[in-house]
């Protein structure tokens, strides 16, 4: 084990030059041409079909579009042949290092996409599927800087029914097995010149009786990995904290620290991350060429370098990149000390104003969508509570996320197959009353939770139309209305015909468009005053489009602190959670903790 990993990163340091900047041109390119010109494609596929965005509500038109499909599939094989590249050159890169035969950056581009071009013959196909889906999907050992990782979002795996979530997680750990034993699949396939399926069996066969091996060696390099990064971490902040105490004047040397850290912060994210690809492709490459000498076979043969000065070369674009990025950190810092001197930077650690949503009430205390869980809400300084609605068989809007009631009340019945009276004989079942406490709970009106929070919360209200309900976006405006409370609600909803509805009635109702996953100009839909959206794939740059279009972000649904650190990070305007005093906290501290830090730094 501590052999392999020694190989790992002998591998790694005699080839730090030309990785390292390898590196920077890829993503730099990848950044600056290819991501752009991806996103125009689709852009262009969205136009032409009048389809505008994809999200997890249109996925069937979008399904059922030739023209949308074309576009979508072409740019799929696009971000395929990128990441077989990269893997094509890391292959090469660590095959010269083996002979020490370090090859010039443009010399490996070369090389790399000289091997990729070998995905013209249908025989390689199978790994455009195999490099784009189970590479990012299993997340086992490989990783791309183009796809870093796949997965279902949050609210559909902790909503999987049993059978379905053992089915799913049986799946993946079948797609990690096959992952694992065609590890070397890429090595066969840059280094031999093996086809695409020959070379995934060839490392199926050269993997088997030491997959659990390679397993531990993974986890302790990771863990060796985290830790060299993290002591990288904590010298550049302590070299920071030195060099603005010393340079910096009275009065900006807390504003300075953490503008310049801020800065640094998605930089040293991004080389942790190179660093741990490039080591535990490292380990992959080590481990192939001693498993096929333990078996006495022939190992592939180094290319010879082109150019007599190719380390000099390499060198020197080396230090011209690093002195670039020191320069670029010095201009940025000139700004953003100019600005300090000129503005109030207290003004920008005002207090955070994210709103704290309680979903379906506190509903990690009380059942769901029941009157105990909207009163403990409103008992946690909640600044919203969010609920479900549906119609009654008699037209009654009720409260409720399922339309089939036996997961959280006492009979299976469906909501629009009884009167509100009916309903209302309903009780929580024994799984969701909390040890008995809350076993009269039942199945409410929207009107009595209105009347409940009429002054005190305001309130969020999704309607779920179910294909049963008869005017559910006027029903529910009625109940809104009745009770008074239109400056306090705001509704929102996965089907944007309904927010229409109500935009119909009510111009001024703020409504907002439910979105699980999505991609395209959809923040110009005029009936969504705000989104919601689910945090699996939400980036800071998504929010940032959203604001820029004037409209506000929840997102949903955020329960872990480690989820709720993330939502803060990314300036959403709500966050919408099953724990809200815990939510609370998180952004309170978020907050605090920034100040705490400026006070006792700034010298004043």
């Amino acid at each position: 084990m501590k052999k392999s990993i020694r190989n790992a990163l002998k591998l790694t340091l005699k080839s730090w030059r030309v990785l390292f900047l390898f590196e920077i041109f890829y993503k730099g390119l990848g950044s600056l041409i290819l991501i752009p010109l991806l996103h125009g494609w689709l852009n262009i596929g969205l136009s032409l079909t009048k389809i505008n965005y994809i999200s997890s509500t249109n996925i069937y038109r979008i399904a059922t579009s030739p023209g949308m499909m074309f576009f979508i599939i072409t740019a799929i094989i696009v971000m395929a042949v990128v990441m077989i590249f990269e893997f094509n050159c890391l292959a090469i890169c660590f095959n010269q290092a083996r002979e020490n035969k370090e090859l010039g950056i443009i010399q490996l581009f070369k090389q790399g996409f000289s091997r990729s071009k070998k995905l013209l013959s249908p025989r390689n196909w199978i790994l455009i599927p195999f490099t784009v889906v189970i590479i990012p999907f299993t997340q086992l050992i490989l990783t791309s800087s183009f796809i870093s990782n796949l997965e279902l979002p949050r609210f559909i795996t902790e909503a999987l029914p049993f059978r379905l979530e053992i089915l799913y997680y049986g799946t993946l750990i079948l797609l990690s097995v096959f992952a694992l034993g065609t590890l070397f699949t890429y090595q066969y396939f840059t280094l031999d010149g093996y086809g695409g399926l020959k070379s995934m069996i060839a490392s199926w066969k050269l993997s088997a009786k030491h997959r659990i091996k390679m397993i531990w060696d993974y986890i302790l390099l990771t863990l060796l990995v985290f830790l060299v990064t993290t002591l990288i971490s904590a010298g550049i902040s302590a070299l920071v904290f030195l060099v603005v105490n010393h340079y910096y004047p009275q009065g900006v040397k807390g504003a300075m620290y953490l503008t310049i850290t801020d800065s640094l912060e998605s930089i040293f994210t991004s080389f942790s991350n190179s660093l741990a690809m490039f080591t535990t492709y490292a380990y992959v490459s080590q481990l192939y060429f001693r498993l096929r000498e333990e078996k006495k076979e022939e190992l592939p043969k180094a290319i010879e370098p082109t150019r007599k000065h190719r380390k000099i070369q390499n060198g020197f674009l080396t230090i011209g990149v690093l002195a670039a990025f020191v320069a670029g950190v010095f201009f940025v810092n000139l700004i953003s000390m100019n600005s300090l001197r000129q503005g109030d930077w207290d003004q920008s650690l005002a207090s955070n104003k994210m709103k704290i949503i309680a979903h379906r009430g506190y509903s990690s205390v009380a059942p769901e969508n029941t009157l105990p869980a909207f009163i403990a809400a409103i008992d946690a300084k909640a600044d919203y509570i969010e609920l479900d609605v549906q119609e009654s068989k008699d037209g009654v809007v009720m409260v409720t996320h399922d339309s089939s009631l036996g997961r959280i009340f006492d009979q299976d019945v469906n909501v629009w197959e009884w009167t509100k009276e009916e309903l209302q004989t309903l009780h929580v079942n024994s799984r969701n009353d909390f040890n008995g406490q809350y076993a009269s709970a039942t199945v409410p009106t929207l009107e009595d939770v209105l009347k409940l929070c009429r002054g005190r919360i305001k309130v969020l209200i999704e309607p779920k139309p179910n294909g049963h309900d008869q005017r559910l976006a006027e029903a529910t405006m009625e109940v809104v209305k009745k009770t008074g409370m239109s400056k306090d609600v705001q509704i929102h909803c996965l089907d944007y015909s309904i927010l229409e509805s109500v935009k119909a009635i009510d111009p001024n109702m703020q409504c907002g468009f439910i979105i699980s996953m999505s991609y395209g100009q959809y923040w110009k839909l005029p009936a969504a005053d705000f989104f919601t959206l689910e945090q699996t794939y939400l980036s800071k740059d998504e929010v940032a489009k959203v604001h820029l279009a004037g409209k506000d972000v929840y997102i949903w649904t955020v329960n872990t602190e480690g989820d709720m650190q993330r939502c803060i990070g990314l300036d959403g305007d709500a966050m919408i959670t099953d724990h809200p005093i815990k939510a609370r906290e998180e952004v309170f501290a978020s907050d605090n903790e920034l100040r705490n830090f400026y006070k006792q730094l700034l010298d004043e």
